[in-house]
């Protein structure tokens, strides 16, 4: 799978070197692409900090006609791959607490699961329960099992 760059609905860029400088610099949404090039979901990258302790949040979604292809994992671990290029040693998701199948895309790409948040966010007009998750010390290629 490659990770695209849709900006108002349209295609701008397909390689990574694009998609990391435009997440380096804040902009644009990395869309989820299945085959055929069809925007199936979305990855976020946000709150990069390159402080003491160099970290983001990566949060995603594939809709029901991209589930269950590996598109979610595979974008989970495209993030470790762009977090590695951006200098990041943690990155942290959380997931609503009922969602088996997103706690296991990020168990998969070797994130561990280290808090129960209760009312954590708003979806869509309830406070929903989340699981916290993060990678484990420092984030490598290594650790990326897809």
């Amino acid at each position: 799978m490659t990770i695209h760059l849709f900006i108002n609905g349209s295609l701008h860029w397909t390689n990574q070197t694009d998609t990391t400088h435009l997440l380096r610099t804040g902009a644009g949404v990395v869309g989820i692409a299945d085959a055929q090039g069809t925007f199936v979901g979305r990855l976020d990258i946000n709150g990069i900090d390159s402080g003491a302790l160099p970290r983001a949040t990566i949060g995603y979604w594939v809709g029901a006609h991209g589930n269950r292809l590996g598109l979610a994992s595979t974008a989970v671990a495209e993030a470790i791959v762009i977090a590695n290029s951006l200098g990041l040693q943690r990155l942290h998701s959380e997931t609503q607490f009922h969602n088996k199948s997103s706690q296991r895309v990020l168990e998969k790409n070797g994130f561990t699961q280290y808090e129960l948040a209760p009312k954590y966010l708003k979806i869509p007009d309830t406070c929903e329960d989340h699981l916290l998750f993060l990678t484990p010390h420092q984030i490598n290629a290594g650790l990326v099992r897809v």
